[in-house]
Protein backbone atom coordinates (compact mmCIF):
# COMPACT_ATOMS: atom_id res chain seq x y z
CA UNK A 1 0.00 0.00 0.00
CA UNK A 2 1.60 3.59 -1.21
CA UNK A 3 2.17 6.10 1.34
CA UNK A 4 0.52 9.48 0.76
CA UNK A 5 1.88 11.40 3.79
CA UNK A 6 4.27 12.82 1.81
CA UNK A 7 1.76 14.10 -1.09
CA UNK A 8 -0.23 16.00 2.06
CA UNK A 9 2.29 19.49 1.59
CA UNK A 10 0.97 19.73 -1.71
CA UNK A 11 -2.97 19.45 -0.55
CA UNK A 12 -5.04 22.72 -1.44
CA UNK A 13 -5.57 25.01 1.55
CA UNK A 14 -9.21 24.50 3.30
CA UNK A 15 -10.97 28.21 3.12
CA UNK A 16 -11.55 30.09 6.04
CA UNK A 17 -14.61 29.18 7.15
CA UNK A 18 -14.80 28.62 10.65
CA UNK A 19 -13.51 30.86 14.10
CA UNK A 20 -9.99 30.04 13.89
CA UNK A 21 -9.28 31.72 17.43
CA UNK A 22 -10.64 32.68 20.79
CA UNK A 23 -10.20 36.67 20.05
CA UNK A 24 -13.61 38.26 20.34
CA UNK A 25 -14.90 41.98 20.69
CA UNK A 26 -18.07 43.05 22.29
CA UNK A 27 -20.38 45.13 20.83
CA UNK A 28 -23.51 46.77 22.95
CA UNK A 29 -26.08 49.64 22.17
CA UNK A 30 -29.27 51.11 23.04
CA UNK A 31 -31.32 53.03 20.70
CA UNK A 32 -32.43 56.37 22.43
CA UNK A 33 -30.66 58.55 24.67
CA UNK A 34 -32.71 57.76 27.49
CA UNK A 35 -31.87 54.53 27.46
CA UNK A 36 -28.14 55.52 26.95
CA UNK A 37 -28.61 58.02 30.06
CA UNK A 38 -30.38 55.55 32.17
CA UNK A 39 -27.75 53.04 31.51
CA UNK A 40 -29.09 49.94 32.89
CA UNK A 41 -29.53 47.90 29.29
CA UNK A 42 -25.82 48.82 28.43
CA UNK A 43 -24.89 47.51 32.32
CA UNK A 44 -26.69 44.06 31.64
CA UNK A 45 -25.56 43.58 27.96
CA UNK A 46 -21.81 43.90 28.78
CA UNK A 47 -22.17 41.93 31.62
CA UNK A 48 -23.99 39.23 29.46
CA UNK A 49 -21.81 39.61 27.19
CA UNK A 50 -18.57 39.15 28.93
CA UNK A 51 -20.50 36.27 31.05
CA UNK A 52 -20.22 34.88 27.22
CA UNK A 53 -16.93 35.05 26.20
CA UNK A 54 -15.23 34.12 30.01
CA UNK A 55 -17.35 30.96 30.11
CA UNK A 56 -16.10 29.88 26.62
CA UNK A 57 -12.37 30.68 27.08
CA UNK A 58 -12.55 33.41 24.63
CA UNK A 59 -9.72 36.84 24.87
CA UNK A 60 -12.07 40.05 24.82
CA UNK A 61 -9.70 42.04 22.19
CA UNK A 62 -12.12 44.81 22.60
CA UNK A 63 -15.36 46.69 23.63
CA UNK A 64 -17.45 48.88 21.45
CA UNK A 65 -20.95 50.46 21.66
CA UNK A 66 -21.74 51.35 24.68
CA UNK A 67 -23.87 54.45 23.75
CA UNK A 68 -27.18 55.06 22.11
CA UNK A 69 -27.16 54.24 18.01
CA UNK A 70 -30.12 53.69 15.86
CA UNK A 71 -29.68 50.46 14.08
CA UNK A 72 -32.12 51.15 11.50
CA UNK A 73 -29.13 52.15 9.00
CA UNK A 74 -25.12 51.48 9.80
CA UNK A 75 -24.24 54.64 9.73
CA UNK A 76 -23.20 54.63 13.09
CA UNK A 77 -20.18 55.79 14.44
CA UNK A 78 -19.32 53.32 17.05
CA UNK A 79 -20.74 50.19 15.00
CA UNK A 80 -18.08 51.27 11.94
CA UNK A 81 -15.06 52.02 14.32
CA UNK A 82 -16.04 48.49 15.48
CA UNK A 83 -16.41 46.79 11.84
CA UNK A 84 -12.96 48.99 10.90
CA UNK A 85 -11.05 47.31 13.99
CA UNK A 86 -12.56 43.50 13.54
CA UNK A 87 -11.16 43.97 9.59
CA UNK A 88 -7.83 44.85 10.67
CA UNK A 89 -5.26 41.43 10.17
CA UNK A 90 -3.50 42.81 12.85
CA UNK A 91 -6.71 42.60 15.58
CA UNK A 92 -6.71 38.91 15.24
CA UNK A 93 -10.68 39.20 15.89
CA UNK A 94 -13.28 36.10 14.93
CA UNK A 95 -15.96 37.06 16.68
CA UNK A 96 -18.84 39.90 17.17
CA UNK A 97 -20.34 39.06 20.39
CA UNK A 98 -23.96 40.75 20.88
CA UNK A 99 -26.41 39.71 23.27
CA UNK A 100 -29.12 39.66 20.64
CA UNK A 101 -29.15 40.19 16.65
CA UNK A 102 -31.12 43.30 16.48
CA UNK A 103 -28.26 44.82 18.68
CA UNK A 104 -25.84 44.00 15.88
CA UNK A 105 -28.21 45.85 12.86
CA UNK A 106 -31.93 45.90 12.09
CA UNK A 107 -31.21 47.04 8.30
CA UNK A 108 -32.19 43.87 7.13
CA UNK A 109 -30.46 42.90 3.87
CA UNK A 110 -27.66 45.64 4.45
CA UNK A 111 -27.12 43.81 7.86
CA UNK A 112 -26.68 40.14 5.88
CA UNK A 113 -24.25 41.63 3.38
CA UNK A 114 -22.02 43.04 5.98
CA UNK A 115 -22.25 39.65 8.13
CA UNK A 116 -21.48 37.92 4.32
CA UNK A 117 -18.09 40.13 4.18
CA UNK A 118 -16.95 39.39 7.75
CA UNK A 119 -17.67 35.71 7.70
CA UNK A 120 -15.33 36.16 4.23
CA UNK A 121 -12.86 37.55 6.59
CA UNK A 122 -13.42 34.51 9.22
CA UNK A 123 -15.26 36.55 11.64
CA UNK A 124 -18.76 35.37 12.76
CA UNK A 125 -21.27 37.28 15.27
CA UNK A 126 -22.43 35.70 17.78
CA UNK A 127 -25.64 36.19 19.81
CA UNK A 128 -25.19 35.28 23.69
CA UNK A 129 -29.28 34.57 23.84
CA UNK A 130 -29.65 33.13 20.27
CA UNK A 131 -27.25 29.99 19.86
CA UNK A 132 -27.24 29.60 15.84
CA UNK A 133 -23.69 27.90 14.59
CA UNK A 134 -23.27 30.56 11.60
CA UNK A 135 -20.66 27.64 10.24
CA UNK A 136 -23.55 26.07 8.55
CA UNK A 137 -26.10 26.77 5.95
CA UNK A 138 -29.43 26.35 8.66
CA UNK A 139 -27.33 28.30 10.90
CA UNK A 140 -26.80 31.14 8.01
CA UNK A 141 -29.86 31.09 7.34
CA UNK A 142 -31.32 31.34 10.44
CA UNK A 143 -29.33 34.16 11.07
CA UNK A 144 -30.24 35.81 8.19
CA UNK A 145 -33.64 35.38 9.15
CA UNK A 146 -33.58 36.85 12.41
CA UNK A 147 -31.37 39.84 10.76
CA UNK A 148 -34.59 40.34 8.17
CA UNK A 149 -37.14 39.82 10.76
CA UNK A 150 -35.92 42.82 13.82
CA UNK A 151 -35.68 44.99 10.18
CA UNK A 152 -39.39 44.05 9.72
CA UNK A 153 -40.35 44.76 13.52
CA UNK A 154 -38.67 47.86 13.25
CA UNK A 155 -41.15 48.75 10.18
CA UNK A 156 -43.81 47.68 12.12
CA UNK A 157 -42.82 49.48 15.53
CA UNK A 158 -41.97 52.91 12.66
CA UNK A 159 -45.49 52.23 11.77
CA UNK A 160 -47.58 51.92 15.16
CA UNK A 161 -45.04 55.38 15.91
CA UNK A 162 -46.10 57.00 12.45
CA UNK A 163 -50.28 56.42 13.29
CA UNK A 164 -49.86 57.77 17.29
CA UNK A 165 -48.13 61.10 15.53
CA UNK A 166 -50.71 61.37 13.28
CA UNK A 167 -53.57 61.30 15.48
CA UNK A 168 -51.88 63.94 17.44
CA UNK A 169 -51.25 66.32 15.05
CA UNK A 170 -55.18 65.46 13.87
CA UNK A 171 -55.99 66.86 17.23
CA UNK A 172 -54.14 69.85 17.04
CA UNK A 173 -50.69 68.81 18.87
CA UNK A 174 -47.47 69.01 17.29
CA UNK A 175 -45.13 66.18 17.18
CA UNK A 176 -41.00 66.75 16.79
CA UNK A 177 -38.86 69.99 17.78
CA UNK A 178 -40.19 72.91 18.39
CA UNK A 179 -40.02 75.31 15.45
CA UNK A 180 -37.62 78.65 15.89
CA UNK A 181 -38.97 80.97 18.48
CA UNK A 182 -40.57 77.89 20.93
CA UNK A 183 -39.56 76.14 23.04
CA UNK A 184 -41.96 72.72 24.35
CA UNK A 185 -42.80 72.09 28.19
CA UNK A 186 -44.92 69.69 29.71
CA UNK A 187 -47.44 70.11 32.38
CA UNK A 188 -48.30 67.11 33.75
CA UNK A 189 -48.76 64.73 30.75
CA UNK A 190 -49.63 67.52 28.53
CA UNK A 191 -47.68 68.99 26.60
CA UNK A 192 -47.41 72.61 26.45
CA UNK A 193 -45.83 75.00 23.34
CA UNK A 194 -44.82 78.35 24.51
CA UNK A 195 -43.34 81.56 22.54
CA UNK A 196 -39.85 82.07 23.66
CA UNK A 197 -37.03 85.37 23.83
CA UNK A 198 -36.54 84.68 19.98
CA UNK A 199 -40.16 84.49 19.38
CA UNK A 200 -40.54 87.67 20.56
CA UNK A 201 -37.69 88.84 17.89
CA UNK A 202 -38.91 86.90 15.38
CA UNK A 203 -42.55 88.54 15.75
CA UNK A 204 -41.13 91.85 15.59
CA UNK A 205 -38.97 90.41 12.00
CA UNK A 206 -42.28 89.10 10.37
CA UNK A 207 -43.33 93.29 11.32
CA UNK A 208 -40.47 94.35 9.34
CA UNK A 209 -40.85 92.09 6.27
CA UNK A 210 -44.59 93.38 6.16
CA UNK A 211 -44.45 97.03 7.33
CA UNK A 212 -41.05 97.44 6.20
CA UNK A 213 -40.61 95.56 3.18
CA UNK A 214 -36.86 94.95 4.36
CA UNK A 215 -34.72 92.45 2.40
CA UNK A 216 -34.48 88.87 4.20
CA UNK A 217 -30.54 89.34 4.40
CA UNK A 218 -31.30 92.86 6.32
CA UNK A 219 -33.77 91.31 8.84
CA UNK A 220 -31.46 88.21 8.94
CA UNK A 221 -28.53 90.86 10.33
CA UNK A 222 -30.93 92.74 12.70
CA UNK A 223 -31.79 89.08 13.93
CA UNK A 224 -28.49 88.10 14.63
CA UNK A 225 -28.01 91.13 16.82
CA UNK A 226 -30.64 90.36 18.45
CA UNK A 227 -29.08 86.53 19.22
CA UNK A 228 -31.60 84.57 16.60
CA UNK A 229 -28.99 82.87 14.26
CA UNK A 230 -30.90 82.54 10.92
CA UNK A 231 -29.98 82.50 7.19
CA UNK A 232 -31.60 84.55 4.45
CA UNK A 233 -33.02 81.52 3.51
CA UNK A 234 -34.35 79.65 6.55
CA UNK A 235 -35.96 83.61 6.91
CA UNK A 236 -37.99 82.74 4.00
CA UNK A 237 -38.96 79.08 4.98
CA UNK A 238 -40.08 80.43 8.29
CA UNK A 239 -42.06 83.34 6.76
CA UNK A 240 -44.30 80.71 4.78
CA UNK A 241 -44.29 78.52 8.00
CA UNK A 242 -48.24 78.47 8.95
CA UNK A 243 -47.51 76.98 12.18
CA UNK A 244 -46.82 81.31 13.48
CA UNK A 245 -49.96 81.84 12.34
CA UNK A 246 -51.92 78.75 14.37
CA UNK A 247 -52.13 75.98 11.93
CA UNK A 248 -50.14 72.57 12.04
CA UNK A 249 -48.78 71.72 8.21
CA UNK A 250 -46.63 68.07 8.85
CA UNK A 251 -45.27 65.22 6.04
CA UNK A 252 -47.21 62.90 8.16
CA UNK A 253 -50.38 65.24 6.92
CA UNK A 254 -50.52 65.62 3.09
CA UNK A 255 -52.07 68.52 1.78
CA UNK A 256 -53.58 68.77 4.75
CA UNK A 257 -53.66 71.45 7.49
CA UNK A 258 -55.28 71.71 10.73
CA UNK A 259 -55.84 74.33 13.84
CA UNK A 260 -53.09 74.24 16.26
CA UNK A 261 -53.48 74.17 20.00
CA UNK A 262 -50.52 76.63 20.38
CA UNK A 263 -49.71 80.52 20.89
CA UNK A 264 -50.11 81.96 17.53
CA UNK A 265 -46.75 84.58 16.45
CA UNK A 266 -48.52 86.84 14.01
CA UNK A 267 -52.23 87.36 13.18
CA UNK A 268 -53.69 85.12 10.37
CA UNK A 269 -54.00 88.03 8.21
CA UNK A 270 -50.44 89.11 8.33
CA UNK A 271 -49.41 85.89 7.02
CA UNK A 272 -51.42 86.45 3.86
CA UNK A 273 -50.03 89.69 3.92
CA UNK A 274 -46.65 88.45 4.48
CA UNK A 275 -47.15 85.51 1.49
CA UNK A 276 -49.29 87.79 -1.06
CA UNK A 277 -45.54 89.73 -0.62
CA UNK A 278 -43.39 86.11 -1.56
CA UNK A 279 -45.31 84.95 -4.10
CA UNK A 280 -44.40 88.76 -6.02
CA UNK A 281 -40.95 87.50 -5.94
CA UNK A 282 -41.22 83.85 -7.04
CA UNK A 283 -37.36 82.15 -6.51
CA UNK A 284 -37.70 79.97 -9.46
CA UNK A 285 -35.90 76.99 -7.70
CA UNK A 286 -36.74 73.69 -9.20
CA UNK A 287 -35.93 69.96 -7.41
CA UNK A 288 -34.24 67.22 -9.96
CA UNK A 289 -36.07 63.96 -9.12
CA UNK A 290 -34.54 60.65 -8.60
CA UNK A 291 -32.98 59.59 -12.18
CA UNK A 292 -33.75 55.94 -12.90
CA UNK A 293 -30.44 54.71 -14.60
CA UNK A 294 -28.79 54.96 -11.06
CA UNK A 295 -31.60 52.88 -8.92
CA UNK A 296 -28.85 52.33 -6.36
CA UNK A 297 -27.35 55.94 -5.41
CA UNK A 298 -27.35 55.90 -1.72
CA UNK A 299 -28.21 52.04 -1.69
CA UNK A 300 -24.69 51.02 -2.10
CA UNK A 301 -21.91 52.00 0.04
CA UNK A 302 -18.13 52.79 -0.80
CA UNK A 303 -16.12 49.81 -0.29
CA UNK A 304 -13.22 52.21 1.38
CA UNK A 305 -14.83 54.34 3.81
CA UNK A 306 -18.48 53.15 4.03
CA UNK A 307 -20.26 56.17 2.52
CA UNK A 308 -23.66 55.30 0.48
CA UNK A 309 -22.47 56.36 -3.07
CA UNK A 310 -24.45 58.95 -5.35
CA UNK A 311 -24.29 59.19 -9.02
CA UNK A 312 -23.54 61.88 -11.93
CA UNK A 313 -23.63 61.64 -15.95
CA UNK A 314 -21.15 62.67 -18.18
CA UNK A 315 -23.62 64.15 -20.44
CA UNK A 316 -21.26 64.51 -24.01
CA UNK A 317 -20.65 60.44 -23.27
CA UNK A 318 -24.61 60.05 -21.99
CA UNK A 319 -22.72 57.85 -19.28
CA UNK A 320 -23.77 57.48 -15.79
CA UNK A 321 -21.13 56.98 -12.52
CA UNK A 322 -21.51 56.58 -9.01
CA UNK A 323 -18.84 58.22 -6.92
CA UNK A 324 -18.32 58.31 -3.21
CA UNK A 325 -18.34 61.91 -2.14
CA UNK A 326 -15.78 61.80 0.96
CA UNK A 327 -13.28 64.35 0.27
CA UNK A 328 -9.88 62.18 -0.98
CA UNK A 329 -11.73 59.11 -1.13
CA UNK A 330 -11.75 59.06 -5.50
CA UNK A 331 -13.86 56.01 -5.55
CA UNK A 332 -15.25 56.03 -8.82
CA UNK A 333 -17.20 53.75 -10.94
CA UNK A 334 -19.31 53.25 -14.09
CA UNK A 335 -23.44 52.33 -13.42
CA UNK A 336 -22.55 49.42 -15.99
CA UNK A 337 -20.29 47.83 -14.33
CA UNK A 338 -21.98 48.10 -10.89
CA UNK A 339 -25.22 47.09 -11.70
CA UNK A 340 -23.66 43.87 -13.28
CA UNK A 341 -21.64 42.92 -10.33
CA UNK A 342 -25.18 43.79 -8.17
CA UNK A 343 -27.13 41.53 -10.79
CA UNK A 344 -24.39 39.13 -10.35
CA UNK A 345 -24.64 39.57 -6.63
CA UNK A 346 -28.55 39.08 -6.66
CA UNK A 347 -28.05 35.54 -8.15
CA UNK A 348 -26.39 34.18 -5.24
CA UNK A 349 -29.30 34.71 -2.89
CA UNK A 350 -30.93 31.67 -3.78
CA UNK A 351 -31.65 28.56 -1.10
CA UNK A 352 -31.35 25.09 -1.38
CA UNK A 353 -33.98 23.50 -2.78
CA UNK A 354 -34.97 21.75 0.54
CA UNK A 355 -34.92 24.89 2.60
CA UNK A 356 -36.97 26.55 0.41
CA UNK A 357 -40.53 24.89 2.72
CA UNK A 358 -38.64 25.58 6.44
CA UNK A 359 -38.07 28.82 5.31
CA UNK A 360 -41.58 30.05 3.59
CA UNK A 361 -43.58 28.25 6.75
CA UNK A 362 -41.46 29.91 9.37
CA UNK A 363 -41.60 33.65 7.81
CA UNK A 364 -45.41 33.04 7.62
CA UNK A 365 -45.64 32.21 11.12
CA UNK A 366 -43.37 35.00 12.12
CA UNK A 367 -45.27 37.59 9.77
CA UNK A 368 -48.74 36.23 10.73
CA UNK A 369 -48.13 36.89 14.70
CA UNK A 370 -46.45 40.62 13.96
CA UNK A 371 -49.15 41.41 11.84
CA UNK A 372 -51.91 40.57 14.60
CA UNK A 373 -50.13 42.50 16.61
CA UNK A 374 -49.68 45.50 14.14
CA UNK A 375 -53.88 44.92 13.99
CA UNK A 376 -54.23 44.79 18.20
CA UNK A 377 -51.94 48.09 18.04
CA UNK A 378 -54.03 50.09 15.42
CA UNK A 379 -57.36 49.47 17.65
CA UNK A 380 -55.78 50.78 20.24
CA UNK A 381 -55.26 54.25 18.82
Amino acid sequence: MSNHSFFRQFAKRSVKSSAANNNAVIYTRVSTKEQADNNQSLDIQRRKCLEHATSRGYTIMGMFGGTHESAKNDERKEFNRMLRFVKQKSSGVSRIIVLTLDRFSRSGANAIAIAEELKREGIFIEAVTQQIDTRTTQGQLSQNINLVLSHFENQQRRERAILGMTEKLLKGYWVGKAPLGYTITKVGNEQKIIINEQGRALRKAFHMKVELQLDNTEIARWLRGQGVKVSPQLLTLTFRNVFYCGFLSHSLLPDQVVPGRHPKLISEEMFRRLNDLQASKPQGYVHAKEAPAVPLKNHVRCHRCDRPLTAYIVRKKGLWYYKCNTVGCKMNVSARALHQGYKGLLSELVLEPHLVEPFKAQVEAVFHSLNQESAEARREV
